[in-house]
């Protein structure tokens, strides 16, 4: 074990509501009129948007 001090990050999130709402929204009519087939395209939308508008310093 080092004695050195620990480096920190510095975890950020860059995305709006607007933006975030604007594909929830979307996810959910493509679901309702794909009888749950969209589900699997909306959960990666959902993710990388969030991957997308984080940033790790």
């Amino acid at each position: 074990m080092g004695s050195g001090s620990a480096k920190t990050y510095r975890l950020a999130f860059n995305g709006t509501a607007g933006q975030y709402f604007g594909i929830w929204a979307t996810n959910v009519a493509l679901t309702i009129l794909t009888l749950g087939i969209w589900s699997a395209w909306a959960k990666v939308r959902t993710k990388r948007y969030f991957l997308g508008n984080t940033t790790l310093d």
